[in-house]
């Protein structure tokens, strides 16, 4: 589920290039920037080791875990249009595992299964028409079988779309590879979303300024990741007066209308959780049950700690456990 932010995440540093106390680390994966800070000056040795490293996690991404890459792993996966079982590499099964795991946590409002009905309804929306029958039956998180070295799709047409996952997944794998080098404070930021470890090299936490359109506001992280979703008139289709976003609802099978909710930004432990519950909170187009639905899995998951909600009237709405971040 593709991503374009009402509200921007922006990373807020003395500077935006190396200084006597930082690193950075700047490019552009798959036409999306990303920025990486490492709290402490590194040798021109020990800044071409993390570029590698860096560069490799980005094209493990590209290789497997990228929709719009036709010769992706998960690509070839949708384009087998068989029951037998698919042998899968153990990159992607890890993904896979956070999938079932953000399934249950947001009570089955993120599926990755969605793709056969997403390309269908894209590519005639993209026509300015209406889809004739897209393979509803062919949705559903309990239509795969993941074994240790095997995926079993139950039914043939069953495809994947990562993108409301992949992403923060990848800026995680880059914070892992950065934390097992040993660097203790550091900052990624990839298509907009964050994970922060540690400190500032200033001895506080790391900041990122919510740019909206009357106020901005900052938020301070810690060991947390940040990710966000939303509508965008980028993404927006109007047929018969009537208008689809780029947002699909796995439960009603259809492309998201009319909404109260304008984005969602969700602080979490781990950078694919936080962009998972918001992909999920965005299948919502009332409030009330969005509210509810937030307090619920904040209360039975511990690993989620702030939920804010802007609403189409600007209107800023907070969820958090006793953890949780505020502006």
């Amino acid at each position: 589920m593709s991503k374009v932010f009402f509200t921007f995440l922006i990373f807020l540093a003395s500077c935006f290039s190396s200084t006597p106390t930082t690193t950075h680390f700047k490019g552009c994966a798959m036409t999306m920037n990303y920025h990486i800070v490492i709290g402490k000056k590194l040798s021109r040795k020990k800044q071409k080791e993390l570029s590698l490293e860096i560069d490799k996690i980005f094209a493990q991404t590209d290789r497997i875990y990228n929709n719009w890459n036709p010769s992706s792993e998960i690509s070839q996966i949708n384009q087998n249009q068989s029951k037998l079982s698919n042998v899968i590499s153990k990159q992607l099964r890890a993904l896979l595992l956070c999938c079932d795991k953000c399934y249950k946590i947001t009570k089955k409002r993120f599926d990755p299964t969605i793709g056969s009905i997403f390309n269908t309804w894209k590519t005639s929306l993209t026509k300015h028409q209406l889809p004739g029958k897209p393979a509803n039956n062919a949705v559903g998180w309990q239509k795969i079988v993941l074994n240790e070295l095997s995926l079993q799709k139950k039914h043939p047409k069953c495809q994947f779309d990562l993108c409301g996952i992949s992403k923060g997944y990848t800026i995680d794998l880059i914070a892992e590879k950065i934390s097992k080098l040993g660097y203790k404070d550091f900052f990624v930021e990839w298509g907009g979303e964050i994970f922060a470890k540690g400190h500032h090299p200033e001895k506080r936490k790391w900041s990122v300024l919510i740019n909206s359109t009357n106020s901005n506001s900052v938020i301070h992280l810690k060991d947390k990741a940040i990710a966000t979703s939303g509508c965008s008139m980028l993404y927006e289709w109007k047929i018969d007066d009537k208008s689809y976003f780029h947002i699909f609802d796995p439960q009603s099978k259809k492309p998201l209308e009319k909404s109260e909710i304008s984005t969602v930004i969700v602080i979490a432990d781990k950078c694919y959780l936080a962009d998972a519950v918001a992909t999920a909170a965005m299948t919502f187009t009332s409030f009330k049950e969005l509210k509810e639905w937030g307090y619920e899995i904040i209360e039975n998951s511990s690993h989620i700690s702030s939920i804010i909600i802007k609403l189409k009237d600007n209107t800023i709405e907070r969820i958090a456990n006793e953890r949780g971040h505020f502006f």
